[in-house]
């Protein structure tokens, strides 16, 4: 039924999220304008800089259909890739059948996952890398083969080239798998880690031409912002430990948020009071500028994973306290140590990544990786630890939590009603569903109009205030109609251009024939 539902979510609704529309589609268009994927002018950098892995498999099918009913169906085929990489994960670290089907169920549930897998974001696509790069380090730690280290450094190359944030979740992972292995290799550890240079080698020469062109571009291998001459707004600047502590605190509240605005109020009131004004202003929250709010959100980019980050720290208490508690209650010895270690990793895996991202109300998408490894200790905890009447209760609340959230999605609602009430022409989409108003849908109908009446086949292009560019390149069919319209951008700062107050820079040019 997940899998039915973000499938239709995917595919009923065009991509219509702000990323998606300012330079996930936009950059995608410029590409297949000019035939190639240089770099090319524009007052929006992020067009060029971004990691491209996501955006490139999306040109290539859009290439193919001129359409882009299939754009969001690279997060969902990822999706499939994370459930099916969770259970095989839990088959590693020889959990039975039921424990890695209840893995692959309670990922299922995640609700950032769920709203991921029907969009274009990016980064479930590096979730599903990293699990990969997880379990062929896994592998590693029986036996060192040189097609597993082989598929380990794919997997970390490809999610390296889908998002930065990749870099962060594969560095901590590597060191940690680096030393496990390291760690069981007993005297022939110099061999071993010399063979483990091949990860690293496979999975760096992926990026090599990216980090060539950006340097030759920007002078950087990876820039933050590079036209503003600012340093990354992402990672934190203050590292002292009261800070990292409230650093992570606000990480996490992302994820706090219930319903309940009362209960809201009284935990942001409560932090408020323990933590002091730093919590609200400093140069974590990305420059000072958004303070952390406890809030629920159904928008893809701010929604929280509140009932797996309390399971999660449930099940890491009683598989830890079970380890260290001297008559060691533990149903399933012989897993013991393997899963401790697993989930200890994860434990430093959310706290390396929620001290070392800036605060913002949309980070919590950049955890979906982070979820998703959470979700191989509570399957373990859920079936050897937890008795079965309460079983049934966790089963049920995952599974009501989930459709809740699969039912709710603001950006790709897929309601009740409008399941029974399918017919061949509502599976027809309308390019409206790019817009959130009527007014702008008519007024590109009567830029298109204007353009075409008077023989224009080129503009130049230029939006300010980090507008949605891509429903302009749809409308007049640039890069997928023979007649399109072709854009080019203002390659100026925005500042030039918004003190005349104006949205929109078009400079015409008219076809002479």
């Amino acid at each position: 039924w997940f899998l039915l539902i973000t499938f239709l979510g995917a595919v009923l609704y065009a991509p219509n999220t702000f990323d998606a529309m300012t330079y996930h589609m936009t950059r995608i268009m410029h590409w297949l304008q000019n035939e190639n994927v240089s770099y090319f002018a524009t007052n929006d950098q992020r067009l060029n800089f971004q990691l491209p892995l996501a955006e490139y498999i999306i040109m290539h099918i859009q290439l193919l259909l001129t359409k882009d009913y299939f754009a969001n169906l690279i997060q969902w085929n990822a999706f499939i890739t994370t459930l099916v990489t969770a259970s095989l994960i839990a088959s590693e670290l020889n959990l039975n059948r039921k424990t890695q089907l209840l893995a692959c169920f309670i990922t299922a549930t995640i609700p950032n996952v769920i709203f991921q897998a029907q969009s274009t974001q990016n980064d479930l696509t590096v979730g599903s890398f990293l699990l990969l790069f997880v379990l062929f380090m896994l592998k590693l730690r029986r036996k060192i083969t040189f097609s597993t280290m082989f598929l380990a450094g794919l997997s970390m190359g490809l999610a390296l080239a889908a998002k930065g944030t990749a870099f962060l979740y594969v560095g901590i992972l590597g060191l940690a798998f680096a030393f496990w292995i390291l760690l069981n290799s007993g005297k022939l550890w110099l061999l071993n880690a010399l063979k483990c240079s091949v990860i690293v080698i496979v999975g760096i020469s992926l990026l090599a031409p990216i980090f060539y062109r950006n340097y030759m571009y920007y002078h950087s291998i990876l820039p933050a912002n590079p036209e503003k001459n600012q340093n990354s707004i992402y990672i934190v600047s203050d590292r002292t430990p009261s800070e990292l502590i409230r650093t992570f605190v606000r990480s996490m509240s992302l994820h706090l948020g219930t319903p309940s605005a009362q209960w809201n109020n009284n935990l942001q009131n409560f932090l408020e009071w323990l933590f002091g004004p730093k919590y609200l202003t400093t140069q974590n929250t990305n420059r000072g500028k958004i303070p952390p709010r406890i809030a629920f959100s159904l928008h893809e980019d701010c929604i929280g994973n509140l009932l797996h980050l309390v399971l999660f720290f449930l099940a890491s208490a009683i598989i830890l306290f079970s380890v260290f508690y001297k008559k060691r209650y533990c149903p399933a010895k012989y897993l013991q140590k393997d899963i401790s270690y697993f989930t200890f990793l994860s434990l430093l895996v959310m706290i390396f990544m929620f001290t070392s991202l800036c605060y913002s109300p949309w980070r919590a998408r950049y955890h979906v990786p982070l979820f998703c490894l959470f979700t191989v200790s509570i399957a373990y905890c859920i079936h050897f630890y937890i008795p079965r009447w309460l079983r049934g209760v966790l089963y049920i609340l995952l599974f009501c939590n989930g459709i809740y959230f699969l039912h709710s999605n603001e950006a790709h609602p897929i309601g009740w009603s409008k399941l029974t009430g399918l017919t061949v022409e509502k599976l027809k989409r309308q390019k409206n569903e790019h817009l959130t108003d009527r007014n702008t849908f008519d007024s590109l109908n009567r830029l298109k109009d204007f353009l075409q009446n008077r023989n224009i086949r080129e503009i130049m292009f230029h939006n300010t205030s980090n507008q949605r560019d891509y429903p302009i390149f749809k409308f007049l069919g640039t890069a997928t109609q023979k007649d399109g319209i072709r854009v080019k951008r203002v390659d100026c700062y925005a500042e030039e251009i918004e003190k005349y107050n104006i949205p929109y820079l078009l400079l015409f040019h008219k076809n002479e024939k």
